[in-house]
């Protein structure tokens, strides 16, 4: 089986009242990445916030940038931002083009939703409508996926999708299978409690996600608990995805209690990292990890 990939999601919208070692300058979150990768992880994804107010800045170019510049002069884990929360802007967000032009530390990874019907939002009319097949045309809507992949085969910035359904997964293979997505397919596998929508947040749950997609199809997968109720299915899925030869996603963005303990980011990230040596699976090297998910060589 391959090497065990960790992402960990390290600060999200959270504040230092809801717990106080959230990092939030961009040396608290270059250190918190350093310390995550001496646990274990190879990928870092981070939200950009104001280093005086603490204030959410999720598309502040400046920002990002700062944080990925000072990321790389510490350790050579992957980084990525979060997307633009605004409905205004191109599927390709302003700073999702200006770091990737950043030569000093360029942005390796990107993402994407996908709907459950396809992809957007109802918001942007996009839900439903099917991108693959007889419509490869542009719709000329500001978030049209096929800016972003057209931006992503051209860059090498490499497309990771957030999927909540079945019907998600289907559509990323019409999409590979039409040549919009290079292989391997990287998507995260969205579970929850709180909602009825999507699998059940379980083993059966989990992989029922996979059997939707063919088995000549490559695709890397991570599954993706996001801030659960019953606070232990955090681990018990990433447990799953350890034993299945999937990926793993932990951090206070995703799950600020596990156990009813609020640990750090790096406990967070040292507990999957044991729990998979205990599994007989390695982890992955920053560098491991990019070979496994098609990424670019790094610019030295």
């Amino acid at each position: 089986m391959e090497k065990l990939i960790i992402e960990v999601a390290i600060n999200e919208a959270l504040t230092r009242d809801d717990h106080p070692n959230v990092p939030i300058t961009p040396d608290e979150v270059a250190q918190e990445a350093y310390d995550c990768a001496n646990a274990g992880a190879s990928i870092v994804h981070f939200h950009g916030r104001d280093p005086k107010t603490g204030e959410h800045r999720p598309d502040d170019a400046t920002i990002c940038a700062e944080v990925m510049e000072k990321i790389r002069e510490k350790s050579d884990i992957m980084a990525y931002p979060t997307q633009s929360y605004r409905s205004d802007v191109d599927a390709v967000n302003p700073h999702i083009r200006v770091l990737a032009a950043n030569s000093f530390a360029p942005l390796e990874l990107a993402f994407q939703f996908v709907g459950s019907g396809g992809w957007g939002t109802t918001r942007t009319g996009l839900m439903g409508r099917s991108l693959a097949g007889d419509t490869l045309t542009d719709s000329g809507d500001p978030k049209d996926p096929h800016a972003l992949l057209a931006f992503c085969r051209e860059t090498g910035v490499r497309p990771k999708f957030v999927v909540y359904e079945l019907g998600s997964l289907r559509h990323l293979v019409a999409c590979r299978d039409a040549g919009l997505i290079e292989d391997p397919i990287i998507c995260h596998l969205r579970v929850h409690d709180r909602s009825t929508f999507g699998p059940t947040p379980d083993v059966r749950g989990l992989l029922s996600f996979l059997d939707v997609v063919r088995p000549d199809v490559p695709i890397e997968w991570f599954v993706h608990p996001l801030d659960l109720v019953d606070q232990s299915l955090h681990f018990q899925l990433n447990a799953i995805a350890v034993a299945a030869g999937g990926h793993a996603r932990t951090g206070l963005g995703d799950q600020l209690l596990c156990f009813g303990v609020p640990e750090s980011n790096p406990q967070m990230v040292e507990r999957i990292a044991t729990m998979a040596r205990l599994m007989g699976r390695e982890v992955a090297s920053p560098d491991e990890a990019r070979a496994i998910l098609g990424v670019r060589p790094r610019v030295a």
